[in-house]
């Protein structure tokens, strides 16, 4: 997952450039037409969309009262894998071992994850 990261940098970087756009939450799909946002369907966030499909990446979630980019990569069983930007390292998620339970920092910012689905 690392070295695909690594691969993929440029494109990852672009998505992260893309997010600091968003305004409210946006929860994005791939292969779904449903975009959903506090506002209406945005440019933006079918931008993101695509480039979750190019990366071959299931679903990104804005987290706009962090300030943080969830991409997730897939998973089974309650459990996920994924990538994470925050633009300022403190604003990711507390740790702990209910929800992340791994953590790999990649570049600054972003967060290689894998968590503990809580129904």
């Amino acid at each position: 997952m690392q070295q695909e990261f690594m691969e993929k940098y440029q494109i990852f970087e672009q998505l992260a450039s893309l997010s600091n756009k968003l305004s409210g939450p946006v929860d994005v799909h791939v292969n779904s037409k449903s975009v959903k946002t506090d506002d209406l369907e945005t440019s933006d966030a079918r931008l993101l969309q695509i480039y979750l499909e190019d990366l071959g990446l299931r679903n990104a979630t804005w987290l706009s009262s962090r300030h943080c980019l969830d991409l997730e990569i897939g998973g089974m069983n309650g459990h996920r894998l994924g990538y994470m930007f925050c633009d300022d390292d403190l604003n990711f998620p507390k740790i702990s071992r209910l929800d992340f339970y791994y953590i790999a920092h990649l570049k600054p910012g972003w967060f290689f994850y894998s968590r503990l689905l809580i129904e």
